[in-house]
């Protein structure tokens, strides 16, 4: 998990306890952190701007 590594870099980085472990620490955010901007800039061309008045519901209900 991400925030388990980012603990393990803090510590490793303040103490020093981690005997060389930083580096690996940093690529694997670093990865993580690429992987998700890559998945943010896809899932972007699925959305489409709509002004307020052109707005329709996708959803069509039958209220009263």
């Amino acid at each position: 998990m991400p925030v388990t590594d980012v603990v393990a870099a803090l510590r490793a980085a303040m103490f020093g306890a981690y005997e060389g472990q930083y580096g690996t620490f940093l690529v694997r955010m670093a990865l993580v952190a690429l992987v998700a901007a890559g998945v943010a800039l896809l899932a972007r061309w699925r959305w489409q701007f709509t002004p307020d008045d052109q707005f329709r519901s996708p959803i069509i209900t039958d209220v009263g």
